[in-house]
């Protein structure tokens, strides 16, 4: 039987160190066992895993969980689940700022942080969470949220705001969300893939994911790949930008039915594509990137388009289809490219 607990506040637990005879006593600084919370607090703990709490019978409704630690993972909550609930300002020193192995639904996740992956989340399901923001991973991928490959991790109807991922001595992907999962009908918009070192990140928004029927905005690394570095369908880039202009709003990725506004695309397939220019100027509405930019050109580099159109780009300078060396040619098949104008053009047709 599960204990019921309400209107209460847990602060200052530890269980940082392990007990020789008791296997689990550096899980759940605050909670841990079968119980369910009702209305209320989790703050200051900590523990080696799940610094506020640990256990997959452990269920919170309508509560608070702030600043707890965890010195291994999941500075919140490990193997738990979340209804309606705040996480806001838990560490991790590890992956999972905020929770691990979990399942959050409609719970807000704001100023998170861990020094690995997953600032806000990691390997945990995200269902109508609208404000995962400011949650920041310092030594690895995916700022909002981060999974580990061959995890069956599904993130619906979310938004990602201002998150940050960097590293000082290897790649990071994914400013808002990295990993392997299903992303959809979420929003994806000012995050950011921060260059800590000599590496060059990629997918300011969104990097590594399959996403359905979202948007992509506004997103910036300081590499390739400003909104994605995806699969999509279904799914609008709007606005985003790179460092390097290798991708501004995708790059190495593959989309479907999507529509692609004002910047450009590299290394990837595309399918019923539609891209229109976005004006003379755009200031990137990012809160880590103070950045007014005019599209120079819209930039499809390599990309193997069928059944896209491309119609009424204006840029300033040219529009390319393809560039460099022969053997790195787009394809469009079946396409059709109307009303557009550009100093020049390269071309490779299939």
């Amino acid at each position: 039987n599960s204990a019921w607990i309400e209107n209460l506040t847990i602060t200052n637990g530890n269980a940082t160190v392990k007990l020789t005879d008791v296997g689990n006593s550096n899980r759940g600084g605050g909670i841990t066992g079968s119980c369910v919370l009702t209305n209320c607090i989790v703050a200051g703990c900590k523990a080696a895993i799940g610094g506020a709490a640990f256990s997959a019978n452990v269920t919170l409704y309508g509560c608070k969980v702030l600043n707890n630690s965890a010195t291994s993972v999941a500075g919140g909550v490990h193997t738990s689940c979340a209804y309606d609930t705040e996480f806001v300002g838990n560490l991790s020193v590890g992956n999972g700022g905020a929770a691990a192995l979990s399942s959050l639904y409609r719970c807000n996740v704001i100023s998170n942080t861990a020094t690995g992956s997953g600032g806000g989340a990691y390997d945990t399901h995200l269902y109508g969470c609208t404000n995962v923001s400011w949650n920041v991973a310092t030594k690895g991928n995916g700022g909002g949220f981060a999974c580990q490959e061959g995890r069956d991790i599904k993130v619906h109807d979310c938004v990602f705001y201002a998150n940050k991922c960097s590293h000082p001595s290897a790649i990071a992907y994914g400013g808002g969300v990295f990993g392997s999962i299903s992303v959809s009908n979420c929003v994806i918009h000012g995050n950011y893939a921060h260059n800590a070192g000599a590496n060059a990140p990629y997918g300011g928004g969104v990097a590594k994911a399959t996403i359905y029927d979202s948007v992509v905005s506004d997103n910036y690394a300081e590499y390739g790949g400003g909104g994605a570095y995806v699969t999509a369908y279904g799914t609008r880039f709007s606005c985003n930008r790179s460092s390097q202009n290798d991708g501004n709003n995708a790059n190495r990725s593959n989309l479907y039915r999507c529509e692609v506004i004002g910047s450009d695309l590299s290394f990837g397939s595309a399918s019923c594509t539609v891209f229109r220019d976005i004006g003379p100027s755009h200031t990137l509405d990012n809160p880590h990137v103070d950045a007014t930019f005019t599209p120079a050109y819209v930039y499809t580099r390599y990309p193997n388009c069928t059944n896209c159109l491309f119609v009424g780009c204006t840029p300033t300078d040219a529009m390319f289809f393809g560039y460099g060396t022969a053997t790195m040619k787009s394809h469009l098949v079946n396409c059709t490219v109307v009303g557009n104008h550009a100093g020049y053009m390269f071309t490779y047709f299939k």
